[in-house]
């Protein structure tokens, strides 16, 4: 009988290990995907600058050119968009 209690006991120090474990990995787990959406907004945060950035640089080019005005409308109601949409991702991550 005392080996069968020993075995148990020694069953039950490997269950509490993994369950110790596991609630560590989980832990581990739920930062791992905060860390993760993190950055993916401020991966999308980039993109927008960069789209933004590629615009003013389309504007700069077409500027020393004659556009008409639906196309400077057209460009510039573009820049507003993402102008807006870079300040929401802002907001979303100072929060």
């Amino acid at each position: 009988m005392n080996e069968l209690q020993a075995a148990i006991k020694k069953l039950d120090g490997h269950v509490q290990q993994l369950l110790k474990k596991t609630k560590r990995l989980e832990q581990e787990n739920r930062q791992l995907n905060q860390k993760n959406k993190q950055l993916e907004e401020q991966q999308e945060i980039l993109n927008k600058a960069l789209e933004q950035s590629r615009l003013q640089n389309n504007l700069l080019k077409s500027s020393r050119q004659e556009l008409s005005r639906e196309e400077k409308a057209a460009t510039e109601k573009q820049l507003q968009l993402f102008l807006k949409e870079i300040d929401r991702c802002i907001d979303l991550i100072s929060k």
